[in-house]
């Protein structure tokens, strides 16, 4: 606190962040098995299930991030990840995790100022994330088929909200 005058690092941010939600998450899991009448036992979350990949994208999505987004939206995109990364550990699902974490990461991108009207013919804020997240990957250098995914898994969780 004396060094930084209260100000946490993305670092320090996600490490209070994924110890302070590992209870939530697990409960939610549980909650998630029991509703859904599953009958094996869901996979117990651990801290270790809940970092980042380790990658040059997931880099440049996080410092996308930091530049447009305040730290209270910053912080929604990471316990969107958390919870992603948890039920996707509880439904077992193989998912490609560095783009699961950068749809994660840019997926409110609609909602701040710099890309609020990024597509004109997009009135969604959901959508305007879309299109920004899928124009940053291509100007990141990313293959049109690998932008439409991210394009994809931010737009079609609209529908799943």
């Amino acid at each position: 606190m004396i060094q930084t005058s209260g100000d946490l690092s993305l670092k320090d941010r996600m490490t209070l962040l994924s110890h302070s939600l590992l209870p939530v998450l697990q409960q939610s899991v549980k909650m998630y098995a029991f509703a859904s009448s599953m009958t094996k036992t869901p996979k117990i979350l651990q801290i270790d299930d809940l970092h980042l990949p380790d990658s040059v994208e997931i880099k440049y999505a996080i410092e996308k991030m930091q530049s447009c987004s305040s730290i209270a939206l910053q912080n929604h995109c990471l316990r969107t990840w958390y919870y992603a990364v948890a039920f996707s550990k509880l439904q077992k699902l193989k998912t490609d995790e560095e783009l699961l974490a950068v749809s994660c990461l840019l997926h409110d991108l609609g909602m701040t100022e710099q890309h609020y009207q990024h597509h004109v013919n997009c009135r969604c804020f959901a959508g305007q994330g879309a299109y920004a997240a899928k124009d940053w990957s291509i100007q990141r250098g990313w293959q049109t088929p690998r932008a439409d995914q991210l394009f994809d898994a931010i737009s079609e969780s609209i529908r799943g909200a």
